[in-house]
This record gives C-alpha cells, structure tokens and sequence, in this order.
C-alpha cells in the first residue's frame, strides 16, 4: 500500500469511529430521519459549490486571456476538490489546479496567478465573514434565521468587496508588514518559506486586480461568496431537516473551528480532527447520538461524497500522472516539475 493510501484509509477509519465511539449506534438515528430529497438537498449545495468555484476559474481565465471551456473548469474543479479532500492538509488543491490548469493550455505563470487571486479573494471573504458571524451571533440576530443569513450575505457583499478594494489601495503596506514578519522568524524555516511564497502570489494577484475594474472586481467577490455559502449551509440546512435548533452565525462558526482544527491532524480531510473537534463542541447541547448523526451526515456530504464523486473525475483528467500529483515529494512541487517539462 502506497504512503497516501494509507493515509485516506488511516483518515477514513477515525472519521467513522468517532462518531460511533462517541454515540454507538445511535449515530444512524438520523438516516432514517433524513429523506432522500433532503440529503439530495445537501449533496446539491456542494454540487452549487463546486459549479461556481468552476465558474470563478474560468472567469479568471477570460480574465487573462484564455478560453478555458466551461466543462473544463467544472472538470478541474471536482478534480481539485478531490486533490484536496485526499491529501494532508488539503495540499493536493493546489497542486491538482496547477497540473490541469496548465494541460488546458494556460502557462505555468497563468496558473499560479488564478490560484493568487483565487486564494486571496478567500482571504478577503473569511476575514469579513468571521467578525459578522461573531457579531451575528453575539447579538442573537442568528436565531432568526431568515433575518441572520439575509443579513450576513449582504453585509459580507458589502463590506468584503470594500476590503478588497483597500486592500488593492494599501497592499504595499500589507507586503512590507508580511516582510517585518518574516524578519522576525528567523528558526521557522518553513513558515518563512510559506510567508515569503504567500507573499510572491499575493503581489501577483493584485497586480491582475488592479486591473480588472469595479465590475469586474463586483462579480469576482460575489462569486467567492456563492462559492463558500453554499458549502457552510449545509450543517444548518441539515440542523433545519431535522428540526434541531442552531443559528447560521454560530454553525458557520463551528464549521470553520473544527475544519482549520482538523487540519492539525495532518491527515486527509482532516479525518479524526475534525470528528473530535465537532463532537466537543456539539455535546454542549446536544446529545451524543443526536451529536454523532448530525456528524456523520454533514461529512457525508462534504468529504466522503467529494471523495467518491470526485475520483473518477480526478482520474479522468490527469490520467497516467495521478500518482505523481499525490505523491509524498508534494502535489505543488510534483505539478510544478510536470508543467515545467511541458
């Protein structure tokens, strides 16, 4: 068995166990609750996810030129989302988007730089997010949730596309501070290299920025909401399936602490991490096997149906070189090295 095999069976088996270590076999409780229809609806908002991620890839293409075809996008976007969910700390995301960016003709340069803006909308999306939804939350505005997620989404629209833009006015001070940073971290190698590499992509991002105008800045930010929305609903869409009680604000909260935190497992889809890291915090007022149902239906429709969706895809479009990408030598350096030789 190849080093990353082991890894997605390793992560796969603490993804399962938890929930049942922590709730038995009350842990299916909620299947036989959840309607097809309604784990469809799930499924969907991943679905609606990824076609809009495809669709940010392919605008960013237009954007620099290229005629990157629609179902191109759409195919190296499951195939990413794959990358990602099967290799540690979702390192396989970029690599895979490199690979298959650059076999669909863009250059390796083009490549890195859809990722920099891609990434950096991010950025700007999660650093307005978390304060709204923590002062959503705190306010108690999310417990009524039309009014809460209404709220949320326009003021992400308008405060997000307003940090974007001060951000393109203010990003040589925002380089210069990363800069001090770096200075300041003289043992962490490695954080040094990833800041210093940040720091590359992120110039390179705003320079394709700064160009593209308002309009266009308008429906790259939008995008990246209807990208990250769809995605975070679906474990309060699931809390609402099954009549449980749960604000937006907060959920989306919970999401975003147990993922970052699953990471740390270093496994793929952060497998165990995030398991222990939901189960914690959901046990506060929730029971356990509630805890564990809830658990297992929201990573099915996150990780393990990008999994199962997403191999044939993955398979499909990078073909003989799919060992490459995940190999243990790093999918960015492996696609990287590929691109070059093309």
């Amino acid at each position: 068995m190849k080093p990353w095999q082991f890894l997605i069976a390793l992560s796969l088996i603490l993804s399962l166990s938890v929930p049942f270590y922590a709730g038995g076999w009350e842990a299916l409780q909620a299947f036989g609750q959840l309607s097809w229809w309604a784990m469809g609806t799930l499924i969907g908002l991943m679905v609606v996810s990824w076609s809009v991620q495809a669709t940010r890839i392919h605008f960013l293409a237009r954007v620099l030129g290229r005629g990157l075809k629609p179902h191109q996008a759409l195919g190296t976007t499951v195939a990413a989302e794959f990358g990602h969910a099967a290799t540690p700390g979702g390192t396989g995301g970029p690599g895979t988007y490199l690979f298959l960016l650059t076999r669909q003709g863009l250059s390796v340069d083009e490549a890195l730089a859809i990722q920099a803006v891609d990434q950096s909308t991010d950025l700007v999306f999660f650093a307005t997010a978390v304060p709204l939804a923590l002062l959503l939350h705190a306010l108690d505005i999310g417990n009524r949730q039309s009014i809460g997620v209404a709220l949320l989404v326009a003021l992400l629209v308008l405060i997000g596309l307003w940090f974007l833009i001060w951000l393109l006015g203010h990003y040589r001070r925002v380089v210069l501070f990363l800069g001090r940073l770096i200075n300041r971290l003289p043992r962490l190698h490695r954080a040094r290299y990833r800041l210093a590499r940040f720091i590359i992509r992120f110039r390179r991002s705003v320079r394709i920025l700064i160009t593209m105008g308002p309009v266009r800045l308008l429906i790259l930010y939008l995008l990246s909401v209807c990208y990250w929305v769809p995605r975070y609903s679906v474990l309060p869409v699931l809390f609402a399936y099954l009549g449980l009680e749960g604000d937006f604000a907060y959920l989306f909260l919970v999401q975003l602490l147990v993922l970052v935190a699953g990471q740390l497992t270093l496994l793929p889809g952060g497998g165990g991490g995030v398991e222990l890291g939901y189960t914690a915090v959901m046990r506060t007022y929730l029971s356990a096997g509630v805890a564990a149902s809830t658990l297992l239906l929201w990573r099915f429709a996150t990780l393990y149906f990008t999994l199962i969706a997403g191999l044939p895809v993955f398979l499909l479009m990078t073909g003989s070189h799919a060992r490459e990408i995940i190999a243990k030598r790093g999918p960015e350096e492996a696609a990287g090295r590929d691109a070059a030789r093309r």
